[in-house]
């Protein structure tokens, strides 16, 4: 993963990771206590990872049909990631696959007009407990909920070795928005967890009886 080959060289280099991977963010939405809901705000992976638990991650290395990813391959409506659950999309024109500094992939938007805005926007296909990006640097990550209201939205200023944003919030997130403010925009890595299914849940909790019932006639 990218985030492993830049701790090492962030190791080799003699760099402090924490540093690295730590950031400012500035609150533009609700507060964590505000009355909408709980939201918490990351900007280290791990941190994030500890508090969420386990997480879907696309870094687009492959391309939605599951072949190795080919720099400046379109992803438009119908070839898209939504079978991984997420489906992307950009005001102008199609978002593509672009490469990166490192050897690697990431999801790129880019208007032809530079001085016009574009954004890449995720639509999650089941709502999501938490999103985190990884990203080049300044940047803004809005989280929305099913009825598309904002729930919050935090700010990364800063550069620096693949910048990261964790939000995660008691109401579910139906969708969001990665927002620079310019004609382009960069998603090296996206993570999320979705809210399980009724179904997947009722299994889960059949499970758990059955195991207590088998303990107790043990």
């Amino acid at each position: 993963m990218k985030r492993i080959l830049l701790f090492l060289g962030i190791v080799v280099a003699g760099i402090d990771a924490s540093a690295a991977w730590a950031g400012p963010v500035r609150v533009l939405g609700p507060p964590e206590s505000s009355p909408s809901g709980a939201v918490h705000f990351f900007t280290n992976f791990f941190d994030f990872r500890e508090a969420v638990g386990d997480l879907q991650v696309n870094d687009f290395e492959t391309l939605p049909d599951g072949r190795a990813s080919v720099a400046f391959t379109p992803i438009t409506p119908k070839f898209n990631y939504t079978g991984e659950g997420v489906t992307f999309s950009s005001p102008f024109p199609e978002l593509y696959i672009g490469p990166t500094p490192g050897g690697g992939f990431s999801l790129d938007a880019q208007h032809a007009n530079t001085t016009q805005r574009n954004w890449i926007v995720a639509n999650f296909v089941v709502p999501v407990t938490a999103i985190g990006i990884e990203f080049p640097g300044n940047t803004t990550l809005s989280v929305l909920d099913v009825e598309g209201a904002l729930i919050a939205t935090a700010t990364h200023p800063t550069g620096g070795f693949f910048p990261f944003i964790g939000i995660l919030s008691d109401r579910p997130i139906s969708a969001a928005i990665q927002d620079r403010g310019s004609s382009g925009e960069i998603m090296n890595e996206i993570l999320f967890a979705p809210i399980p299914e009724p179904t997947t849940l009722l299994l889960a909790g059949l499970a758990l009886v059955g195991t207590v019932l088998l303990h107790r006639r043990i």
